[in-house]
């Protein structure tokens, strides 16, 4: 059994979909959870629905926007909370777009949510009073996109490559303080975004489905392997990116 009673756990992107689902999980395992998002009415339901209503605490931050003050935002969320004893970083926006009409600025609006917002939060997270010390760590919601080749997401995956080639550098300097750090790359989760009536994103997902031995992945597969993975339980994980996607880059990487 995992418990994290008590640890102070920010995850990002909490409002809908994988973040909610970690967010309600790690609230559910005694953690106090500062939930961030652009999004408040959504946190607010968040709240609602979470198992321990005094331990969920919605914040509402465009991450996207003054990436350079990042520190002194986690600072006002530790003086607030205590120090953090570990992240979920979850935030993020995906980008369809062929690489014929690429887009300059599209691109860099991905790659500020994706790569560099992430990047500041890891820098802030390891100030010595942003962190409760030796055992604190980070997870990185990534995507198998970072490995597989997809048509028309060449700047999503791009942005997903960076986050975990930067993870593995960063775990080295994490390290010395004791502090660790992993990715996530999930493959296709169904979330409320994904399970709509929308008739092109039905199409999409029978024409993909196939790929999937194990079937599409729910909100739950990915939050429960954050949670141990941020637990004490696997504290001797550091550097390493974990795929969780029923089979599926087994099959693309053999071409289908």
């Amino acid at each position: 059994m995992i418990d994290l009673s008590n640890k102070n756990i920010l995850v990002t992107g909490a409002s809908t979909g994988i973040g909610k689902g970690i967010s309600l999980l790690l609230n559910s395992l005694g953690a106090n959870v500062i939930g961030v998002s652009r999004r408040m009415k959504e946190l607010e339901e968040v709240k609602k629905q979470s198992a321990n209503h005094d331990r969920f605490h919605p914040e509402s931050r465009d991450l996207s926007q003054d990436i350079e003050n990042m520190p002194y935002y986690i600072k006002s969320l530790t003086e607030a909370y205590g120090a953090l004893d570990a992240m979920v970083l979850n935030a993020g926006i995906e980008l369809t777009e062929p690489i014929s009409i690429s887009n300059y600025d599209k691109a860099k609006k991905l790659f500020d949510i994706n790569y560099f917002a992430n990047i500041a939060l890891l820098k802030s997270f390891q100030k010595r009073k942003h962190n409760t010390g030796n055992g604190a760590s980070v997870v990185l919601i990534s995507s198998i996109t970072a490995n597989i080749g997809i048509p028309a997401v060449a700047n999503y995956s791009a942005s997903k490559s960076a986050l975990n080639a930067a993870m593995r550098s960063v775990a080295l300097e994490f390290a010395k303080t004791g502090l660790r750090i992993n990715s996530i790359l999930p493959g296709h989760i169904l979330t409320e975004m994904t399970v709509t009536d929308n008739s092109a994103r039905q199409e999409y997902l029978k024409k993909i489905e196939s790929a999937y031995p194990l079937g599409f992945g729910k909100v739950e597969d990915v939050a429960y392997l954050a949670a141990f993975l941020i637990s004490d339980k696997a504290k001797w994980i550091t550097g390493q990116e974990f795929t969780i996607d029923g089979g599926a880059s087994i099959n693309f990487l053999n071409g289908l």
